[in-house]
């Protein structure tokens, strides 16, 4: 069955069509308000602006559908697999989502005001200014979740994992922890949050130092180099001198050139294969410090 024929029966009366394949299927505006969709398969669907207020959608697969403004207010959509779908701005109200999955959905600015979404899975899920207001949340998972800005006004997370969630400037107003809530406290929020600002501020005022430190760093090797060829060259021209001192010898200046020929060669060599030999002595203090990953 494909997306036409499938509207086409709900136009005629038909309200069950559980089990139905429509991967792909272009349902985007459809108005299926109290549509069977049991067991279906809609993987990378588009229903953006779709109504499906009050389906029965237990089983049914989304991942990765294109979602977006969807309406699903009081649906009935257990176990459910909505992994990767875009549902920005999705209307959930009233919705009842227990034991489905949302791992990396798209739930930006989306509305689960009352939805029950007891032992679902929300790791990776972004819901930044996302309405959770007097939801269901005992035993989400909400590992790494980023809900910066959202609205968790009432909501019961007993027993929930927030582990590494985000919750900058979340509401969490009267939210209900209960027993194996892992949340962190308001201090830890404030610590966190004082600790990004601090990150994104040195980050902001950090010149770009790559290019610098590489042009350090070959500094000061030439100047090693040079320093060596100089001396050794130098002490060369010094014991072609005194050989040329000597009486028997009638042709000091090109033993002296000798020399500081010789000496400048054994310099380079030598101060080129000590560069290399302590070569990250050179780094050191070129490189500009990161700021910490953890909070102490």
């Amino acid at each position: 069955m494909d997306a036409t024929e499938l509207l086409d029966a709900y136009a005629r009366g038909r309200r069950t069509f559980a089990g139905v394949c429509l991967i792909g299927a272009d349902l985007c505006g459809a108005v299926v308000v109290g549509i069977d969709l049991v067991n279906a398969d809609l993987s990378g669907a588009r229903l953006e602006g779709a109504d499906l207020s009050r389906a029965v959608l237990q089983g049914t697969t989304f991942r990765g559908a294109r979602m977006a403004h969807v309406r699903l207010i009081d649906a009935r959509a257990s176990w459910c697999d909505f992994a990767g779908a875009d549902l920005v701005g999705a209307n959930f109200r009233g919705a009842s989502l227990p034991h489905s999955s949302l791992n990396k959905a798209n739930l930006t600015a989306a509305s689960l005001h009352r939805a029950n979404l007891s032992s679902a899975d929300l790791r990776y899920c972004d819901l930044r200014e996302a309405d959770l207001t007097d939801a269901v949340l005992t035993g989400v998972d909400l590992f790494r979740a980023n809900l910066s800005r959202a609205s968790l006004v009432g909501a019961d997370c007993t027993g929930s994992d927030l582990t590494q969630a985000r919750l900058d400037d979340a509401d969490l107003t009267g939210v209900i922890r209960g027993r194996g809530t892992a949340m962190p406290s308001p201090e830890m929020l404030a610590k966190i949050a004082a600790y990004r600002e601090q990150s994104r501020t040195q980050s902001l005022a950090r010149p770009p130092v790559a290019e610098d430190t590489t042009r350090k760093v070959v500094g000061r090797v030439v100047v090693w180099i040079a320093l060596w060829t100089v001396f050794v060259a130098v002490l060369g021209g010094m014991l072609g001198s005194a050989v040329a001192a000597r009486p028997e010898s009638d042709a000091s200046i090109p033993d002296t050139a000798y020399g500081l020929i010789v000496g400048a060669a054994c310099g380079l060599l030598i101060g080129a294969s000590t560069a290399i030999a302590i070569g990250n002595g050179f780094r050191k203090d070129s490189n500009v410090g990161e700021p910490p990953n953890t909070i102490g």
